[in-house]
C-alpha cells in the first residue's frame, strides 16, 4: 500500500463488508455439508439410531417373527423392507453441499457476465459510433432504426421466455436456486 502512495495511485479498495458475508456464508454452508457427508461415512453403523431401530436392521428380512407373516407383507405380496429413516445429517448434506457449490457458482457466473457486460457495452457504443459515422460521412445508407428497434424487442421477448424456464428451475431446486441467486447477485454487484 505504502509503495501505490507514492507513484499517485489510489490503492483499490477491499470487498465491501456485505459481500464478505454473503462469500463467508457460501463457504459455510458448503463445508457444513461436507463436513456431514465425511461424518456420516465415518461414523459408525448403528450409532445414533434406536436399539429397536438397531435389531430391525440387523434382522434378515427372510426372519420370521411372532407376528403373523402376512402382517409385514408390502403392496407386491413380498416382505416389505423397513427402511431406517436417515439421520439427519445424512438427508441435510447433499442439500447444504450442493446449496454451497451454487452459490459460488453463482457467483462466478456474475463475475463473468458483468465482466462481459462491460466489454459488450464498449463495442456495441463503438460500432454505434462507427455507423452513425459512416452514415453522416455517406459512406451507408440511412439505417431503419424502427427496424432495429424491433429486431431489439424480438430478442427482448426471447430472453424473457429463457427467464420464465430458469425460473421454473430455481424454484424447483429452491434451496440451491436461493444460494446461485445469492451467488449471483454477489457477482453481479462490483462493490
Amino acid at each position: 500500500m505504502a509503495k501505490d502512495a507514492g507513484r499517485g495511485e489510489a490503492p483499490r479498495p477491499g470487498w465491501p463488508r456485505w459481500k464478505k458475508a454473503c462469500v463467508l456464508l457460501g463457504a459455510a454452508v458448503l463445508l457444513s455439508g461436507l463436513g456431514l457427508h465425511a461424518w456420516t461415512a465415518l461414523r459408525p453403523v448403528g450409532e445414533g439410531v434406536p436399539v429397536a431401530q438397531r435389531a430391525r436392521q440387523l434382522t434378515p428380512p427372510e426372519a420370521q417373527g411372532f407376528a403373523a407373516s402376512g402382517s409385514r407383507t408390502g403392496a407386491a405380496g413380498g416382505h416389505a423392507a423397513a427402511e431406517p429413516a436417515q439421520p439427519l445429517a445424512a438427508r441435510a448434506a447433499p442439500i447444504l453441499t450442493e446449496s454451497g457449490i451454487m452459490f459460488f457458482a453463482g457467483l462466478c457466473i456474475g463475475a463473468a457476465v458483468r465482466a462481459v457486460a462491460k466489454l459488450l457495452a464498449v463495442l456495441i457504443g463503438l460500432g454505434l459510433l462507427g455507423v452513425l459515422g459512416l452514415q453522416h460521412a455517406g459512406v451507408l445508407p440511412p439505417v431503419d432504426w424502427h427496424a432495429v428497434g424491433q429486431h431489439i424487442q424480438s430478442l427482448g421477448a426471447l430472453l424473457q421466455a429463457g427467464a420464465g424456464r430458469l425460473d421454473a428451475l430455481l424454484t424447483h431446486t429452491l434451496p440451491s436456486g436461493t444460494l446461485a441467486g445469492l451467488g449471483l447477485a454477489t457477482g453481479l454487484k462490483r462493490s
